[in-house]
This record gives structure tokens, C-alpha cells and sequence, in this order.
């Protein structure tokens, strides 16, 4: 049990918060310790009075040739102890903004949160695995909150509707860095047409769509917009993982308009397959040893212990590698036309050419050629 934490340090952070609890925001890049077996290092555990934690670990992600992913380290993930319950975010999973024994701010979801458990799972797996493939995702951890805190912190319920209101579970939760920092930087979940081509990063738009397509999120795609103290422009951060993998059903039902974001300009850049690289690639070769590593490292209180259930999802994920660009072109070719400057020109292959180019179209290699052009193609190579 805690000691009883001071207060003032939250207490005055509470006004300016209050104005950014009304979009649940976080910030930051996962430190997935993903690298390369000559890589390997140990982590390092501090002692803090009666707990002991992980220290947070920098990032180390090691790009290399294809087919050679670093492996995922087992180790364990990293924990924050909270201290202050600071307030109530906006959200579905009705998270609560906390402060951490580590003097950050974390968007935490609980285990008994409305929409699922296993949406904590959800998040810890999709989170690492967008982070893997290099897509701007927060950064994560394990968040313990003491029954002490729970106690003591009235504002830490959660409202179930006709179900009743009880209080949020101590004990292990999901924690997302809060975006605006301390103190507090601009963020903002809404950006103008007009004002998009300040994002940085808006090419990855593509890459977070091949993701969703991926992980069948079942959620409308969200993201938030920080504006970091002393830079001009914006940079996309994607928020709320809670959704992939069908929620709690752990399960595909694919549809072309599931999972992708709100308006059609953000993919404004999109002209052909080669803009959703290198994200779509790495997808298609994400190794299986590093996603089993993600998946080791889910507390088994997120998912009820059903170990079998995670073995088949991990199953599920790897034999979805190979139809992401078929789920991605059907919402290319959905009535929302959310590619309209899509090259659909085809060079015509002269007759010596016919095996090299039929390999090209079969591996996808053939600039502005969708799946089924692809294969229509490969047919009249044929």
C-alpha cells in the first residue's frame, strides 16, 4: 500500500488539464525493446521503497534487410505506480488522466472499463506492433493503482449505464503517456482541411490504415494533432487501439469503411501502392517470433487468462499479413473514392518481357496496380 502521495503537484496542474480532458490524448513513441540478438541487453530494475519497476528504456528498434526483424526480448514490461487521479478523459472506455510515481501524466484504462477487458489487452498488442512498424503511436506501460488510491479518489468510478456506477479495479491497468506533457502543450482532435498540409507526418495516414486493415479494427480511426512548444506545424499522433482486433470479440469481420478515419483528406497523398511504404511492406513481413514476443508480454488478468484465445489471435494476425492490400483496395474501390488521384495506367509488357513482369504483378511490385488488377494482369501474362 502507498503511503499517502502529495497532492500539490497535481493539484496545480488541475486547472490548465481541465481543458485538455475533453479529447483523450497521448503522445510519444513506444520503447518496444524489439532488436537484433547481437543487440541484447538486460533491463534494469531500481528499487522505489516497498515496489520495484522497470526503468523506462529508450527506444531500440533495429530496421534491417527484409526478413530479418529484430527479435522481441522477454522481459517485463515496464510498470508505473500512480499517485493522484487528476481527472476524467472523454472516451467510450471512460479513462482517467493520472499521475505516475515516474512525475508523468498517463491516460489509464481500467480492467472494468464499459466497452471490454480485453480492450487493455488490445491496446498493449496493437500499440507495439504499430510502433514496430514505425507508425507514430504513445508511448505505453503497465499502470498499478493501489486500492489505497482507488479508496481515497471518488472521482475514480465507472459509469455502466442501466448496469450501475461502481468503482475503477485497482491492480494492474493500461497506460498511455497524456500527450500535452507537463505542463501542458497544444493538442488539439480536430484539424481543417485547409490546415492539413501542416501535418508533418500526414503521409502516415497510409500506414495507420494498412494497420487497421490489418488488425480489423472495428473503431473509426482516431487521432490527435500536437503542435510541440517552439515548432511550427503539427505532427498526427494515432490514439485508441481499443478497437483492433474487433474489440472483445477477437475476431475479423472485414467491411471496406471499418477502421479507416472520419474524412477522405488526409489521404490526399495517396497515388499508388508505393505510398504506403515502408509501412505495408514491414506489415507483410512482420516476423512471427516478434509478435508472440508482444503478445508474451500481455498481463493475462487483460484477456481472463485465456491463453489458447491469445495463441489463435497471434494465428489469426500472421495469416493476415497476405490480404492487406486486397482489404485496402476495397476501400479504395468503395463508393467514398478515398484515393481520387489513384494511378490506374498499366505499361504493357512487350513478349520477352512476360515472366519477369508476371512475377512482378504476383509479389505486388508493379506501380499503380491493385490486387485485382494485379491478378487480372497475371492472368493475361499467362
Amino acid at each position: 500500500m502507498l503511503n499517502n502521495p502529495p497532492r500539490c503537484k497535481a493539484q496545480s496542474l488541475g486547472a490548465e488539464l481541465s481543458i485538455h480532458s475533453i479529447c483523450d490524448v497521448r503522445w510519444n513513441t513506444v520503447p518496444i525493446q524489439e532488436c537484433h540478438a547481437n543487440l541484447a541487453n538486460t533491463v534494469p530494475l531500481t528499487s522505489q521503497g516497498s515496489s520495484t519497476r522497470v526503468q523506462e528504456q529508450p527506444l531500440v528498434v533495429v530496421w534491417l534487410a527484409l526478413g530479418h526483424w529484430g527479435r522481441a526480448l522477454a522481459q517485463l514490461p515496464p510498470v508505473v505506480i500512480t499517485v493522484q487521479a487528476v481527472s476524467r478523459m472523454r472516451g467510450g472506455a471512460q479513462s482517467h488522466l493520472m499521475l505516475g510515481d515516474d512525475d508523468n501524466l498517463w491516460v489509464v484504462k481500467f480492467q472494468n472499463n464499459p466497452q471490454h477487458l480485453t480492450v487493455l489487452a488490445n491496446e498493449w498488442m496493437a500499440t507495439r506492433m504499430a510502433a514496430v512498424i514505425g507508425l507514430s503511436v504513445p508511448k505505453s506501460c503497465v499502470i498499478d493503482v493501489s486500492t489505497w488510491l482507488i479508496e481515497s479518489s471518488p472521482q475514480l468510478t465507472v459509469d455502466h449505464g442501466r448496469g450501475g456506477r461502481e468503482k475503477c479495479a485497482s491492480g494492474l491497468q493500461f497506460g498511455s503517456r497524456y500527450a500535452g506533457g507537463q505542463p501542458p502543450q497544444r493538442v488539439i482532435d480536430f484539424l481543417p482541411d485547409g490546415q492539413l498540409h501542416k501535418v508533418h507526418n500526414l503521409k502516415e495516414f497510409a500506414g495507420i490504415l494498412a494497420f487497421d486493415k490489418w488488425t480489423g479494427n472495428s473503431d473509426g480511426r482516431q487521432a490527435v494533432f500536437q503542435s510541440p512548444t517552439g515548432e511550427g506545424g503539427y505532427r498526427a499522433v494515432f490514439i485508441d487501439q481499443g478497437g483492433c482486433f474487433n474489440t472483445g470479440e477477437w475476431l475479423f469481420r472485414d467491411a471496406p469503411l471499418q477502421g479507416v478515419f472520419a474524412r477522405n483528406s488526409v489521404y490526399s497523398l495517396v497515388t499508388g501502392w508505393d505510398c504506403f511504404e515502408p509501412w505495408l511492406p514491414r506489415i507483410e513481413q512482420f516476423r512471427a517470433d516478434v509478435l508472440r514476443g508482444i503478445a508474451e508480454e500481455v498481463p493475462p488478468e487483460w484477456y481472463g487468462g485465456n491463453r489458447s484465445a491469445l495463441q489463435t489471435l497471434v494465428q489469426k494476425l500472421l495469416s493476415r499479413r497476405s490480404r492487406v492490400r486486397e482489404l485496402i483496395d476495397q476501400f479504395r474501390q468503395s463508393n467514398r473514392d478515398p484515393f481520387p488521384r489513384w494511378r490506374n495506367s498499366v505499361t504493357a509488357a512487350v513478349p520477352d518481357q512476360l515472366a519477369p513482369y508476371r512475377r512482378k504483378v504476383m509479389y505486388g511490385m508493379v506501380p499503380g496496380l491493385s490486387p485485382t488488377e494485379a491478378l487480372a494482369a497475371a492472368h493475361l501474362a499467362h
